[in-house]
């Protein structure tokens, strides 16, 4: 791309010579020449320069009142001066008002060329900088709706620690959280089912239909789908001065309690059993690693983790039993959804734990009781989930290395899976081990270089090109492993195919 030269000058010898100046061999272009700044002021607009070089002394308005105001208009723009008058005074001022090269006349040649070289060098450096930003700026225009969605999900359940994080990431998404009610959907099951693959057009559609509903009535709305729990979380976002608006932690409540009291119902807070209870509350963390011990870990560790939850438990019982009732619904639900993920079916899953767990843990008297009806309940759910064991982890395993051979090309990793089948990173791990006989890293290696000798064969492509397409963005990285996989580089093996 040329860049674009304006030279104002009123001596019309300097004028020209300046003008028969090489500037093509530096990737310049003269866009405009003026006699005096006035005129340069009229040119400026259409003219769009890059570099500008404008004498001193002229007439009607000199260089540097030139300068000052085009700096002004585009401040971008190198300003050099070209002046037969070595004086401090000018130089001073010129540096003032953003002139980056200061030339005496008759300017050396020499200097000029290397002037010219050594500026649009600076030039394109910038123009390349800011041209990443203004990418880096549409490609997060482009993702703020997904931004948006991942915050609310991450502020609903508990995975941002901090006020002072939560106005730091709101702020650079452009929202102002002042007031705001929360909506939780829930998806009733019928007899029709939707393809696996499908399953994303479903919650795109419900969540624009969602939208289109609050936005009739000038509600800014944040969205988010929890593939965890198969609901659609709503942050509705009102202005400061809006009354009537209900607190996160009475809609949330309020919502969990519908699972007791019934679905397709309107449930209002001063409805609730426990309005004015002591807060007792479980974080989503807490139940998430506590269920993960239960089923992937051990007994023993689950009960340490249930009495360390419900160590700081009010005298009050109440809110007591409500927690217990959350946690009972959270791992009921936990081994259901991971089967779903990894397409294992447990037909024999018994449901009335719940209806029976929740009338027992209705009758307890005091925080030891409800701890002692959770760990009954919670051996019955074990019992359920172990039945099957060794077919589910080996379909599971199988789920893992079909999305592993799918997802390889990507940035894949062991938190991918976590997320993908609601497992953690020592239950993968160990499966995979006695199952496939690999660990994570080596699969996804295997994988991967299958891709890469099948690719090197059709010999289509370079190296760094193989490297990105089979998921190494680091070129360097892709080498090493390669050489130590195969004892020689990627050229030389082409060579013995």
């Amino acid at each position: 791309m040329e860049l674009q030269v304006m030279i104002l000058d009123d001596e019309y010898i300097i004028l020209d010579g300046l003008c028969s100046f090489p500037w093509s061999d530096y990737g310049y272009r003269i866009s405009a020449t003026a006699r005096n700044g006035l005129e340069g002021l009229e040119k400026l607009e259409q003219a769009k320069p890059d570099l500008i070089l404008t004498d001193v002394k002229m007439p009607g308005m000199d260089g540097l009142d030139f300068a000052e105001k085009a700096h002004e208009i585009y401040p971008d723009a190198v300003i050099v001066i070209l002046t037969g008058y070595d004086s401090f005074a000018y130089a001073q001022k010129a540096i003032s008002i953003g002139v980056e090269e200061y030339l005496l006349k008759p300017v050396d040649y020499d200097e000029l060329k290397a002037m010219a070289a050594r500026i649009a060098g600076e030039i394109h450096a910038r123009k390349e900088k800011q041209q990443e930003i203004r990418d880096l700026k549409k490609y997060f225009n482009r993702s703020v709706p997904q931004l948006r969605s991942k915050f609310a999900g991450n502020l609903l359940y508990g995975r941002i620690q901090g006020k002072g994080v939560v106005k730091e990431q709101a702020k650079s998404l452009n929202l102002t959280i002042e007031k705001y009610i929360v909506c939780v959907g829930r998806k009733v099951v019928g007899e029709n089912k939707i393809h696996t693959g499908d399953k994303w057009i479903e919650e795109f559609a419900c969540i624009n239909i969602f939208e289109e509903i609050f936005n009739d009535f000038g509600i800014h709305v944040l969205s988010d789908y929890n593939t965890a729990t198969a609901e659609y979380n709503f942050i509705l976002l009102f202005e400061k001065e809006e009354e009537n608006a209900v607190c996160m932690e009475k809609a949330l409540q309020a919502c969990r309690q519908c699972v007791y009291l019934g679905t397709n119902i309107i449930l209002r807070y001063e409805d609730l059993q426990y309005e004015k209870q002591t807060d007792f509350v479980i974080t989503s963390g807490e139940k998430t690693h506590f269920m993960m011990t239960l089923f992937q870990d051990s007994f023993e560790k689950a009960e340490d983790e249930l009495h360390q939850m419900f160590r700081n438990a009010p005298e009050d019982v109440s809110p007591v039993k409500f927690a217990a009732m959350d946690l009972l619904l959270g791992c009921m639900k936990f081994p259901y959804i991971c089967a779903v993920d990894s397409e294992i079916h447990n037909k024999n899953w018994n449901l009335s734990v719940l209806q029976d767990g929740i009338k027992r843990i209705c009758q307890c008297e005091n925080t030891e009781e409800v701890l002692n009806c959770l760990l009954n309940l919670f051996g019955t759910l074990i019992k359920q989930n172990t039945e099957g064991t060794d077919e589910r982890n080996r379909k599971l395993v199988q789920s893992v290395l079909s999305y592993i051979e799918k997802n390889y090309s990507g940035d894949l990793s062991m938190d991918d899976l976590t997320e993908k089948f609601h497992v953690s990173r020592t239950y993968i791990s160990r499966l995979l081990k006695k199952y496939a006989g690999k660990s994570f890293l080596e699969y996804l290696t295997d994988v991967r270089f299958q891709q890469v000798e099948k690719l090197i064969a059709d010999n289509k492509y370079k190296q760094y090109e193989i490297a990105e397409m089979v998921g190494y963005k680091d070129f360097g990285y892709y080498i090493k492993v390669f050489k130590k996989r195969y004892g020689i580089t990627p050229n030389e093996f082409r060579k013995h195919i």
